[in-house]
């Protein structure tokens, strides 16, 4: 099964010849948050879905101590 990005207009899909990290969205109550920002309304959250590093900031990320 191919894993593409689920945010609306984002054509970016997983590929070994190509390094790009994906994120899977949080089943938690932050869903929300990441459902609002990726603009996805009435939308079925699987297991496999995905959003690329495309669409965060280095300052996205906290640093691994």
């Amino acid at each position: 099964m191919v894993e593409s990005c689920s945010a609306v207009n984002c054509c970016k899909r997983r590929r070994k010849d190509v390094k790009m990290k994906f994120h899977r969205i949080p089943t938690d109550p932050n869903m929300k948050l990441w459902l609002h920002a990726i603009r996805r309304e009435k939308f079925t959250l699987s297991t496999t879905t995905v959003i690329c590093e495309k669409h965060f900031t280095p300052e996205d990320y906290e640093p691994i101590s």
